[in-house]
């Protein structure tokens, strides 16, 4: 390929989104970037600060969400966090944007389509399933209560759908945002995979054409 694209993939908990990135980074041949891959790509970042700021968010608003006084709101200007949660999204997102421009690749998460709306070789897609599926999934994969199940679901829609509108201003589960949207309810992660690389195959400009 005479240029580099990149799928990005945002998907509701118990989806399997993460797997389905998995498989089609595999087919495509090319890397799969998580949160996680995505931090070490910032070598000049105090990253245990930054993670910390990141963990006390994310136990604030898992507070406010058990005590159901959850208002939308990931973190504000008062937050003693905020400028440090701030600069882990401004260093994410530049590492995000380094990563585009070198390679071809998967990232999952982290605002990526909105960070990279302006790659010419960008596709997004939203992976879900229905809800009674999702938390199976958790029961199984976590061998968690379906109650346990339940909540973790709901909770972490809840900060991913937070931490989309937080950064973007966006509904994060809103099909208009994305390509591409797929159920592994409806399809398996093997097809959900295949569905994408079509996606890929046809709509990516004639000389990036994938071998």
């Amino acid at each position: 390929m005479k240029q580099p694209f990149v799928v990005t993939i945002n998907r509701s908990c118990g989806s399997g989104g993460s797997t389905v990135g998995r498989k089609l980074a595999a087919k495509l041949g090319v890397n799969l970037y998580n949160k996680e891959l995505i931090d070490l790509q910032n070598d000049d970042v105090s990253a245990d600060r930054l993670k910390q700021a990141d963990e006390r968010v994310k136990s604030s608003l898992y507070s406010r969400l058990l005590k159901d006084t959850y208002d939308g709101v990931l973190i504000t200007k008062d937050d003693p966090d905020y400028e440090a949660y701030e600069e882990l999204f401004r260093q994410q997102a530049d590492a995000i944007r380094r990563i585009a421009e070198q390679e071809s690749c998967i990232v999952i998460g982290r605002c990526a389509d909105y960070v990279l709306k302006d790659c010419k070789n960008r596709v997004s897609v939203f992976i879900t399933a229905r809800g009674h599926d999702c938390v199976s999934r958790e029961m199984e994969r976590l061998s968690l209560t379906n109650k346990e199940a339940k909540n973790r679901r709901e909770k972490i829609n809840a900060y991913r759908g937070a931490y989309y509108l937080h950064h973007t201003g966006k509904v994060w589960d809103e099909p208009e945002h994305y390509d591409l949207v797929l159920s592994t309810s409806e399809h398996s992660y093997d097809e959900c995979a295949e569905l994408i690389l079509r996606y890929l195959e046809k709509n990516l400009e004639k000389d990036n054409e994938i071998e």
